[in-house]
């Protein structure tokens, strides 16, 4: 039993970590049917009737979604997970965006991430490789991955960065898409940028039990990644002259 409840737990962080960093203006909406639309997946704007003075320093879910399916053409289980999380930050736009700039920098460190580099940049479009390693009492599970992002610059001064998946070497993660969104607001006064995260990991093979655990966590993992995510620019701002 204990070794199955392990397992779950892996697969979850797996499936919330392995996704790469990186939303047409929309209102709130349930979450679509994951990988219905392509290989690429954005939401950026800020959804209709969204309260920002309620969302400075207190990241909030705006839809998530799980959903099992067969692969028709190998009969493997896949789990598909939908998941988005926006906040406001007392940050510039354009120092958040340095950080998402050089996923180097913004990933090293995190969880889970053992190595991660660029292999290739060339105008708004880079390649990026990531190691990924769980271990958790004494059972592991890793994925090599490679990803493909874009950075998009938007109206309004808004920035976006939209990525997929374009190879796992083991073949668990069966695909990934995901997106960051900024937009400079004005709260009560302030400059301020408002952060839109969304991920869409698909895992082949999961252990049973995996769905219910990533619906029950996938919220406080994006709220993670979005605090992390500010922790790091303030600490590069109070390090600047």
């Amino acid at each position: 039993m204990w070794r199955a409840i392990r397992a779950r737990r892996v697969a979850v962080a797996l499936l919330l970590l392995a996704v790469p960093p990186a939303f047409a203006r929309s209102g709130r909406a349930a979450a679509p049917a994951p990988f219905a639309d392509g290989p690429f997946a954005v939401r950026y704007g800020i959804p209709a009737g969204t309260d920002l003075a309620a969302l400075v320093d207190k990241p909030r879910l705006v839809a998530m979604n799980v959903e099992t399916s067969r692969d028709p053409e190998t009969g493997d289980t896949l789990l598909a997970g939908f998941g988005e999380a926006h906040a406001v930050f007392p940050l510039p736009l354009q120092a958040i965006a340095a950080l998402l700039d050089d996923p180097v920098r913004h990933k090293t460190g995190q969880p889970a991430i053992r190595e991660v580099r660029l292999e290739l940049r060339e105008a708004s479009r880079s390649i990026c490789y990531e190691d990924i390693g769980i271990s958790f009492l004494g059972l592991e599970f890793g994925a090599r991955t490679r990803s493909e992002i874009f950075r998009e610059e938007l109206p309004g001064g808004a920035l976006g960065y939209r990525a997929r998946l374009i190879e796992c070497v083991e073949g668990n993660v069966a695909a990934s898409r995901s997106s960051w969104y900024l937009e400079p607001v004005v709260v009560d006064g302030r400059d301020c940028t408002y952060v839109r995260i969304f991920s869409n990991p698909r895992l082949r093979n999961p252990v049973p039990g995996t769905a219910a655990i990533v619906t029950l966590f996938t919220p406080g993992q994006l709220f993670s990644m979005l605090e992390r995510t500010a922790k790091a620019v303030f600490a590069t701002l109070a390090r600047s002259p």
